[in-house]
């Protein structure tokens, strides 16, 4: 109970601190990214979502986020990665990979040390023996 409030709490800072998009077309992005960061990622589906094409896509979504979609998304599957090493201990690497839409929990592990500085494991351990909290990482 108490990580999600703490949680709660760093995710009303970060939103509040968080430029606003007023672009519409990068909104429908941000949107789209969340709700299928799971799936198997295609600039092609998110090209027919949207009627636009990948080429004009990728150059808007880089002008306005200064930043390429893929990386977007892996920030994406990251944080819900974090959530769910502390949500579900119980669950192997690997699954917790697959839930955030990798493929390979080779590369969720590289990904998620090269982000954080740690593997999930040492991540998941730290945070549950109490020397780092949520809000610090």
């Amino acid at each position: 109970y108490g990580f999600l409030l703490e949680l709660s709490v760093s995710a009303k800072k970060s939103t509040s601190s968080s430029p606003i998009i007023e672009n519409a077309l990068v909104q429908r992005i941000l949107i789209y990214l969340e709700e299928n960061y799971a799936s198997d990622f295609s600039l092609t589906a998110l090209s027919d979502y949207t009627n636009r094409s990948k080429e004009y896509l990728c150059s808007i979504f880089k002008k306005e986020m200064k930043q390429t979609i893929m990386k977007y998304l892996l920030t994406i599957r990251i944080g819900h990665a974090r959530i769910f090493l502390l949500l579900y201990p119980e669950k192997k690497c690997f699954e917790i990979a697959k839930m955030c839409g990798f493929e390979s929990s080779n590369y969720f592990i590289r990904v998620f040390k090269s982000v954080l500085g740690c593997t999930p494991e040492q991540y998941r351990l730290s945070d549950t023996s109490g020397s780092k909290s949520a809000s610090t990482r």
